[in-house]
């Protein structure tokens, strides 16, 4: 029993001193990105629309590396100088719906989405 509590101590201490610290990468602040999908079945592009600081994060805090849910699209943010990846998060829009419909073979649609 004694060598059971002495591993879990140690696992949790491992886990403890792997995780991140948010106030270590990022302020108390968002970066919104307004970005726009266009393109058709064939064919797609992505082209950054705005970028909006606003004061305050509402965004996660713990596990900043790790997907809560798998989107079809995702974005990581990975240190500059380490390549370490501080920031990963996953999200769907509704024009990867639309590229499931028979009319986006021969139609082109552009949709504007915000992260």
């Amino acid at each position: 029993m004694k060598k059971l509590v002495t591993l879990l101590a140690l696992l949790v201490l491992v886990i403890a001193t792997q995780a991140q610290d948010f106030n270590q990468y990022f302020k108390n602040e968002t970066l919104r990105l307004d970005y726009i999908f266009s393109g058709n079945r064939d064919r797609q592009q992505i082209a950054v629309d705005e970028l909006c600081r606003i004061p305050g994060w509402f965004g996660k805090r713990n596990r900043l590396d790790q997907l809560p849910v798998e989107g079809n699209g995702q974005i990581t943010v990975r240190h500059h100088r380490s390549g370490k990846v501080i920031y990963r998060n996953s999200f769907s829009t509704l024009f990867q719906e639309w590229l499931s419909y028979d009319i986006s073979k021969n139609n082109t649609k552009r949709s504007k989405t915000c992260f």
